[in-house]
């Protein structure tokens, strides 16, 4: 009986051992996200341009991405939403995002020939910029595209574009008028 016990504890030990390093990080799992929405406000005006894709990115429909119109010569504050409305009621994935900030970081990316510039105006408890907060500035009369890039990147978050993984990776075309 002894050596049978010795004989099955090491595989005993491997099957324990694989079964819970393959357990996932509820605090990492990755949401669905159907609408990213950008809110560029100015004086006491308020646009909404949004990409929605109700089934997912990489679902069967193709998502639908609203051109960006601003006026030149401005300054907006521009914040961002996050929502996956395939479920009702749908969820705001905003706030998971404020709250797990040191995992996560929005980036946007400005086309050459687009007068338009970007500012950061929330950090994380590390100093490092999140992107739900923004200042856009336009400038002369242009057009080009805005990518809208919001990197997960748990535990390795260092401010580069190019660590983690994307939620979301959304090109808005953009015209200033």
């Amino acid at each position: 009986m002894k050596n049978k016990l010795s004989f099955l504890a090491p595989i005993i030990i491997v099957v324990l051992s694989l079964t819970f390093a393959c357990k996932p990080d509820p605090k990492n799992e990755e949401e669905l996200i159907t609408t990213l929405k950008l809110s560029f406000t100015n004086g006491g005006s308020t646009q909404v341009f949004e990409f929605k894709d109700i089934d997912g990115i990489g679902g069967g429909a193709d998502g639908i991405t609203d051109t960006v119109v601003l006026d030149s010569n401005k300054v907006y504050a521009m914040t961002v939403s996050v929502l996956n409305e395939s479920e009702t009621p749908s969820e705001d994935i905003t706030s998971e995002i404020r709250n797990e900030s040191s995992d996560h970081q929005f980036f946007y990316n400005v086309s050459s020939g687009l007068n338009l510039t970007h500012t950061y105006n929330d950090t994380d408890a590390n100093g490092l910029p999140i992107g739900l907060s923004n200042t856009i500035s336009s400038g002369n009369i242009s057009n080009g595209t805005l990518r809208v890039n919001l990197k997960h990147q748990p535990e390795i978050k260092d401010g580069n574009q190019n660590t983690g993984e994307s939620d979301i990776d959304v090109t808005f075309v953009v015209y200033i008028k």
